[in-house]
């Protein structure tokens, strides 16, 4: 499997036809028929089926589909930072945000920017906690936010910036708990929407939350972002589970449960490549005492009682 076969299949997916395939690559029919042969072959499932009508994915095809295109991203997108690399990369700084965090962050970067005299540009990726441990342990990125997970290279320094609690939340209009000690009755009858696997979010979720409680929710609703699944929750389709900071100045029309009898929280981490440590000191320190006073200015206006979460 290569990235041609990645492109000829994700590609498929739109054209539907072999024979159009044909004319936009420059393979003849029957090429393109083997190698999407092989990597069905290779995959060990039947990823698409032919008919009069055209090409249709299996369920197991349209599944493979989002892991292809998503890697076709990453292989595209890492020969555009290669081609686009010059000498005067080395005044570039590039600063890389969890998305979650990025109202916290987003107050200190022009202090950070006047304060250094290093770079001349500045560029912000806001990505997720999957993609940025890759990008900075290879130093396209020089420093970012990730919250707590098990992708951080060991070429990566951490230091960790504030803990947060995970509520249990609901919409308002719903029947409110007033005293949810267990959570576990809820989870046999409710929907919960939460973050896909593979987000560290998740799995945290399912190793601190649904393991410990020894059940699984009736239905699960999987989202990509804490906006989308608040907008879910507010009109009632089910619960969640979220960080205290998504939910900051913003829980018009949600109830909030605290979780009695879990020790559910996650970090965030400010990281960066090991070898720019001694180079990069003072911003270091700026970034992590900016970003601490941001979450206690955010605790004090959310009005959150400081026993339920903590910084460092």
């Amino acid at each position: 499997m290569d990235k041609l076969d990645l492109e000829l299949f994700t590609s498929l997916a739109h054209d539907r036809s072999m024979n159009k395939l044909s004319l936009t690559y420059p393979l003849s029919y029957s090429t393109i028929s083997k190698r999407l042969e092989l990597l069905e072959e290779e995959v060990g499932k039947k990823l698409f089926v032919r008919s009069k009508s055209g090409t249709e994915f299996t369920l197991e095809g349209r599944k493979f589909y989002y892991f292809a295109y998503k890697s076709l991203l990453i292989l595209n997108e890492g020969i555009r930072i290669m081609q686009d690399t010059q000498e005067e990369d080395n005044e570039v700084f590039q600063f890389g945000v969890n998305n979650p965090v990025m109202r916290i962050v987003s107050p200190i970067i022009m202090p950070l920017i006047e304060k250094q005299g290093l770079y001349k540009r500045w560029k912000i990726q806001v990505s997720s906690s999957i993609e940025l441990p890759m990008l900075t342990s290879c130093e396209v990125i020089q420093m970012a936010i990730v919250n707590q997970n098990d992708y951080i290279p060991d070429n990566v320094k951490s230091i960790e910036l504030f803990s947060e609690p995970i509520h249990l939340v609901g919409a308002r209009k719903n029947k409110v708990y007033h005293d949810l000690i267990n959570p576990s009755f809820l989870m046999k009858d409710a929907c919960f929407i939460i973050p896909k696997r593979g987000y560290p979010l998740r799995e945290l979720i399912e190793e601190k939350f649904f393991r410990a409680y020894q059940i699984r929710p009736k239905q699960i609703i999987e989202i990509e972002n804490f906006w989308d699944i608040k907008t879910l929750v507010r009109e009632g389709v089910g619960y969640t589970l979220l960080p205290r900071s998504s939910l900051w100045l913003d829980t018009k029309g949600l109830s909030i449960y605290n979780l009695h009898e879990s020790s559910l929280s996650q970090c965030f981490y400010l990281i960066y490549p090991e070898r720019l440590e001694d180079q990069q000191k003072d911003m270091i320190s700026f970034v992590v005492k900016g970003v601490r006073e941001q979450v206690n200015y955010y605790r004090e206006q959310d009005g959150l009682d400081q026993k339920l979460s903590h910084y460092i």
